[in-house]
């Protein structure tokens, strides 16, 4: 029984390894990136995939060699690109985010999580932020352009953005030829709240209309395009054949 279950290892790990290699039609393709010292906003790549040791499952996992075949499955997807990005509104220092170029055959989704707010870019204010818990962002890849809508920060929503979700997934699977493709993700207009904050805030008390009269908050809400000198955050994960997002 050990030697059986020695050349199944060793059979599985060879096939494992053919296929990762062969990187053909929809089987898994993915070349490793580990230089993303060019990105602005100082993304970084994902991790080399390593195969697991033991045996396979025929549910499509690995079983863990310590269970006695019973027991954990180890997923062998390999995770998804992922990069952290910060971006400015039009007109600042850093208003393009642009991933490092990315290898797949015919998938590629992108997923953008809304992050909480980054420090003014202006020195004067560094010590700042314009806050915000509602934000919009448009990707780009292949030359199509798709919005996430409105994402909000935290789970569930927020007063500005009721219900709101807290990433989208873009699909620009449609824009890739035949063979694989290297491509590159940009993040290049931003939307926030900040302006409808401040306005609800200006309309909550007699005090504050009178200093600075009342706000039509539908001018400002529930997102406006974000200031020059503001930074908005976010995490970007690319999913290529073969890889699976995070759930962070």
């Amino acid at each position: 029984m050990k030697t059986f279950e020695r050349k199944t290892v060793a059979s599985w790990s060879a096939l494992g390894l053919m296929l990762l290699a062969s990187g053909c039609g929809g089987e898994a393709y993915r070349t490793v990136n580990t230089d993303n010292s060019g990105n602005s906003g100082g993304g970084t790549g994902g991790t080399p995939y390593v195969y697991p040791t033991g045996t396979p499952d025929w549910g499509g996992g690995w079983t863990d060699p310590g269970t006695g075949g019973g027991g954990v499955i180890v997923n062998p997807a390999i995770p998804a690109y992922s990069y952290d990005f910060n971006v400015t509104g039009e007109g600042g220092s850093n208003p393009t985010f642009t991933s490092a170029a990315v290898d797949t055959d015919n998938l590629l989704i992108v997923r953008i999580s809304a992050k909480s707010a980054g420090q003014i870019s202006a020195s004067s204010y560094s010590n700042f932020s314009g806050n915000y818990s509602c934000v919009q962002y448009e990707v780009t890849a292949l030359g199509k352009t798709l919005s996430t809508g409105v994402l909000s920060t935290v789970a569930g929503g927020s007063p500005n953005c009721p219900g709101a979700p807290t990433y989208a997934d873009l699909n620009f699977s449609d824009r890739l030829g035949s063979g694989h493709n290297s491509v590159n993700i940009q993040v290049k207009k931003v939307y926030y709240d900040f302006y409808c904050s401040w306005a609800r805030w200006v309309n909550s008390s007699p005090y504050t209309v009178y200093q600075y009269g009342y706000q039509n908050e539908a001018l400002f809400c529930p997102v406006k395009t974000v200031y020059k000198t503001h930074t908005v955050n976010g995490r970007m994960q690319v999913k290529v054949n073969g890889t699976e997002f995070s759930s962070y």
